[in-house]
Formats: structure tokens, C-alpha cells, sequence
């Protein structure tokens, strides 16, 4: 397994273990807060999953456009998800219960993901195109001095 998918597995991991502590911590029974987590976090488990497959079956597609896409939107959603559940788990460990600003955890995670899926990808694919020009000129330039 690449480096790659372990971290990518760790932060996915830390998130939802954020997110299950603020649900359990906040008053919740123990089904609650280990479905709460799985609910909010589909917009970084489908990248990540993808992430894990493409790992295993295909080892070199590290140079495609669509590897370069699916790790920019997992890296912004993981991000905003990483944010969001700690801010969330401070202010109820803080509080000791859910508040009125709890309420809004759900859709910052659902449609914030979805929005930061799309802005990641867009990102990750700027980035393959950055990265690809680099490395050609590099190349031609290794070329042309031999």
C-alpha cells in the first residue's frame, strides 16, 4: 500500500473519530454516534475508497489526470471535515451538550464536502497540469543538453 493511501486512511480515521467522539461526548447513544459519523463522512469515504482500490489494483495511475483530481477533492474535503468535527468536538466538550450550533454540523459536512469534492478536483487537475509541464520541460531540457 502506498504512503499515499496510509495517510489518506489515517486522516479519514481521525475525522471520524472526531466526529464520534463530539456525537458521544454530546449525549448521544453509542449507535447514534458511530452512524452519525458514517452519514457525515460519505464525502470523504467515496474519494478515499476510490483512493484504496485504485491503489491496489492499479499501481501506476499516480500519472493520470483523474488520480490527480480524486486526491485534490479528498485532500479539500478532508480538510473541511478535519475543521469542522474538531471546532464541533471543542465547543461540546466545552459546552457538555449539544447546542443550537450543532445543528448546522450536518450541512457543513454533507454540502460543504460536496462543494469542496468539486473545488479540490478542480484544483487537483490544475495541479496535474502545473506538475506535467514541469516535469516535460525538465525533461527537454535533459534531452537536449545530452
Amino acid at each position: 500500500m502506498s504512503k499515499v493511501t496510509i495517510f489518506s486512511g489515517l486522516s479519514l480515521i481521525t475525522a471520524m473519530v472526531m466526529a464520534f467522539l463530539g456525537f458521544y461526548l454530546g449525549g448521544n447513544s453509542f449507535s447514534e454516534a458511530i452512524g452519525m459519523p458514517l452519514i457525515l463522512s460519505i464525502p470523504i469515504l467515496i474519494p478515499f475508497l476510490i483512493i484504496w482500490y485504485l491503489d491496489i489494483k492499479h499501481k501506476q495511475l499516480i500519472t493520470s489526470l483523474f488520480y490527480w483530481g480524486l486526491l485534490g477533492a479528498f485532500i479539500a474535503s478532508i480538510t473541511l471535515h478535519m475543521g469542522i468535527n474538531g471546532l464541533m468536538l471543542i465547543d461540546i466538550i466545552q459546552k457538555g451538550s449539544f447546542g443550537p450550533a450543532q445543528g448546522y454540523w450536518f450541512l457543513f459536512s454533507i454540502l460543504g464536502g460536496v462543494q469542496a469534492l468539486i473545488v479540490g478536483g478542480i484544483l487537483g487537475g490544475i495541479s496535474y497540469f502545473i506538475f506535467t509541464t514541469l516535469i516535460n520541460k525538465t525533461a527537454n531540457k535533459q534531452i537536449n543538453k545530452d
